[in-house]
């Protein structure tokens, strides 16, 4: 076994040095080698060795000593007045004593003996860069754990950034959907996929006196932290704003109070994209006003696409804000807010075509994908879609809430989604989701027990015991409906689940979500992972599931 294949990915990034006067065994030699280094240089004499160490950058010399214009010993002599830790190898026989002598004292690693063997000539060449290889190995692990040290601080440079974007970031319907005074649903979804550690995009959804909702989307030209710092600034300045002024919120009066202040912020190369979305639920009416963002996309009942293209350019200056585009909403059915790391001209059909295909926004996210480049730039989606859709199939149950109704419940629904010939991974998704939400409304919705007082019972191993105790006292129902429709080819099943308790805010779920070590509202995190979307209602109360299902 030719023991240089063990280090071959150490050599083949070496340059070997052959100075050998014989052209036969110079050539041999080469041959030999040439598989196991990057480069091999040939000399003929010691004067062209040495010339050539004093010109290439060399990682090992084979030599012999009797050579004419310079023997290798006086080539050697002078290579270790520069280079005293240079591996080198000395072809002589045993005959030069003195020679062996005087190599010895110059720190010649190893010698060969003539006639050359290959198999000694490559143990050999092992031996002598030994030191190489272990000073290779040494700043291979260090470079590793350099980068496995940068790994780790770029990993927790980009979790404080983004949980410094999430408190900055402001969504009113976090995981909730609106029931509208028109008997109307909203769902609202967002995504955001950063370009980097640092992002220029921000949203803030809001809502105004339980009747009318304000979306921003905004980005600061350019990535990282100068547009990281921009946004961050604007997005507490919106959002304080908001705060204020909810109880007399005037739209017109906000836009430009919020683009007198961003061009404040602005220096003289920066400039800020930004789209605000006004929604007027009583009167059913979405105002537009946009500074050089996407333009907002929105499909109707008749699945006709509308293009609400800027009205603006992106802001650097003050300009006269009117307010342009004002739609009635009785024929949207689906609104999208994009960023141009989604958005591009070469993409508009694609994407009208993709968002009227796609039921909600999981879907359209995965379709979208797959022709928009990713890391390119930051991409962010605010997804809202109407959803008053009949359901080709429903079916409800309605319980009291006992711990065995729980489980009564789950078996039948089990054996109701078995019955219509179901794909057996979506039946096994569906049944672990429903009743982790089903206990979730048992446990803390029916018996308000707590999440702290629950892992303590689970502690002290008095769960189940206390469960059983506590719905003695409690005369509360728990709703369940299956719906099954189908939108654009796409199968898909909605499950809701309703108790009579107090519900709970979903802002809550926001700081579990990104803490993965936080075990609080396990359920719902083990069910976000088994369905495609999951809302609640504004009390709490309420969850509606979203799950395709599997053909």
């Amino acid at each position: 076994m030719n023991p240089l294949n063990e280090i071959k990915d150490i050599t083949n990034k070496l340059s070997l040095l052959i100075v050998e006067d014989d052209i036969d065994v110079r050539g041999l030699l080469t041959l030999a080698l040439k598989p196991f280094f990057k480069k091999i240089l040939e000399a003929s004499d010691g004067l062209q060795g040495l010339d050539f160490f004093y010109k290439t950058n060399v990682d090992l010399v084979i030599t012999d000593q009797q050579m004419p214009k310079l023997k290798g010993i006086e080539m050697i002599r002078k290579i270790r007045s520069v280079n005293p830790d240079l591996p080198i190898i000395l072809i002589t026989a045993f005959t030069e004593i003195d020679v062996l002598i005087d190599a010895i004292n110059l720190g010649v690693n190893k010698f060969l003996l003539k006639p050359v063997l290959i198999e000694t000539l490559y143990k050999t060449v092992q031996e002598a860069l030994t030191s190489v290889i272990a000073k290779e190995k040494a700043l291979m692990e260090q470079e590793y754990n350099v980068l496995k040290i940068k790994d780790e601080f770029n990993l927790l440079q980009k979790k404080l950034a983004l949980n410094k974007q999430r408190v900055l970031t402001r969504n009113d319907f976090y995981y909730k959907k609106i029931d509208t005074v028109n008997d109307s649903t909203w769902l609202i979804n967002t995504k955001y996929i950063p370009y980097d550690i640092l992002s220029g995009d921000f949203y803030s959804i809001r809502v105004i006196q339980n009747d009318a909702i304000v979306l921003t989307l905004m980005d600061a030209v350019g990535k990282g932290l100068s547009a990281f710092v921009s946004s961050s600034i604007i997005t507490t300045f919106l959002n304080y704003y908001i705060d204020f002024h909810i109880d007399r919120f005037d739209f017109l009066l906000f836009t430009k109070t919020l683009v007198d202040y961003v061009v404040k912020q602005l220096t003289d190369d920066e400039a800020l994209c930004i789209v605000f979305l006004f929604i007027d639920l009583n009167k059913n009416i979405m105002t537009i006003v946009n500074f050089g963002m996407p333009p907002v996309l929105a499909i109707t009942k008749k699945q006709e696409p509308k293009i609400f293209y800027q009205d603006y350019l992106p802001i650097t200056k003050c300009e006269e804000i009117t307010i342009k585009n004002s739609f009635t909403l009785d024929d949207i059915e689906k609104i999208v807010l994009l960023s141009d790391g989604i958005y591009e001209p070469q993409y508009e059909d694609c994407l009208i075509k993709d968002l009227i295909k796609s039921p909600f926004k999981t879907v359209f996210i995965e379709n979208v994908l797959k022709y928009v480049e990713k890391n390119q730039d930051d991409m962010s989606i605010i997804f809202l879609k109407k959803f008053n859709l009949k359901p080709k199939w429903s079916k409800r149950f309605s319980i009291n809430s006992k711990l065995q109704s729980v489980h009564s419940l789950i078996n039948d629904v089990e054996t109701l989604l078995n019955e219509m010939n179901l794909n057996i991974q979506f039946v096994v998704e569906s049944i672990t989701a429903i009743n982790e939400m089903v206990m979730n409304a048992y446990e803390h919705g029916s018996l308000a027990i707590s999440r702290i007082e629950k892992n303590r019972l689970l502690k002290e191993d008095i769960y189940e015991e206390t469960l059983i105790e506590f719905e003695q006292s409690v005369d509360k129902e728990i709703l369940l409906d299956i719906r099954w429709y189908n939108e654009s080819d796409i199968d898909y099943f909605v499950y809701t689940i309703k108790d009579e308790g107090d519900g709970f805010d979903t802002q809550i779920i926001n700081d579990t979500i990104v803490d993965s070590d936080n075990l609080n509202y396990r359920g719902i995190k083990i069910t976000k992972g088994l369905v495609d979307e999951i809302y609640y209602n504004s009390k709490g109360n309420e969850v509606l599931l979203i799950k395709r299902n599997i053909i």
